[in-house]
């Protein structure tokens, strides 16, 4: 079951300056009942030994957002800055149980409850501004705070245990375009900045789920976010033709 909610503002007082605003607010709940059959035969043909584990497994997931932009033109190019908040909370619950006889009884090896809060706060500002009919620049700078809570609940077998995590960093961009003619037939791009990549949030559910027998799967909570510095030089022959050296 899926839910979203998105609210737009756009506000324009001149012919220079423009506010935009935006609040977007999004659920996902998903239940999934599973029988994982296992049966083991000897040489002959004759059953050895069977056993079934009952999964019963409910996520839900809650994602908001708050954003703000404004542009203003200025001479020969426009300055751009915001900011943006977002807000993700997820809880997921695994009751496994072995079926014995035709009783259920708790598997505590896989059973488990996890939260999971995410919060990040981000603001940025983007100049850019053409000089002459030949070259545009593109200067920006973001910066970033990440602050990461979760939290596993134990039980008959197992403890609770908690991490938290919080990390601010800068993300500047640089884009340089050149022209070597008035047709745009020749056009050269340089692009260079800093990004994040962050793991998916299955990937941080510690977890221990079966997907079969003898095949288990677990998520990492500490895993970290993967930062790199990109360059990218484009030539473009007639706006067709791409060729791109990337770093």
């Amino acid at each position: 079951d899926n839910t979203s909610i998105n609210c737009n503002f756009n506000y324009k007082p001149n012919k220079k300056t423009e506010v935009s605003a935006a609040y977007d607010y999004v659920t996902y709940d998903a239940d999934q009942n599973n029988s994982l059959l296992n049966k083991v035969y000897n040489a002959n043909g004759t059953l050895n030994s069977s056993t079934n584990l009952i999964s019963k497994l409910s996520s839900n997931l809650k994602i908001t957002s708050i954003k703000t932009d404004f542009t203003t033109n200025i001479k020969n190019g426009k300055l751009e800055y915001g900011a943006k908040s977002s807000w993700v909370n997820t809880k997921n619950v695994a009751g496994f149980f072995d079926e014995l006889v035709g009783v259920l009884r708790p598997n505590w090896d896989f059973s488990n409850n996890f939260k999971y809060k995410e919060n990040i706060k981000a603001a940025y500002i983007n100049l850019s501004w053409d000089k002459g009919k030949m070259f545009s620049f593109q200067l920006g700078s973001r910066i970033e705070n990440t602050g990461i809570t979760g939290y596993s609940f134990g039980n008959p077998t197992k403890r609770d245990s908690s991490f938290k995590r919080d990390y601010t960093n800068f993300f500047p961009t640089i884009f340089i375009n050149y022209k070597f003619d008035t047709l745009d037939k020749h056009v050269l791009s340089l692009n260079v900045g800093r990004r994040i990549d962050r793991p998916d949030y299955q990937d941080m559910n510690p977890f221990l789920s079966p997907l079969d027998r003898f095949t288990l799967y677990s998520g990492n909570p500490f895993l970290q976010p993967t930062f790199s510095y990109n360059v990218e030089l484009t030539h473009t022959y007639k706006s067709n033709f791409s060729t791109t050296f990337t770093f």
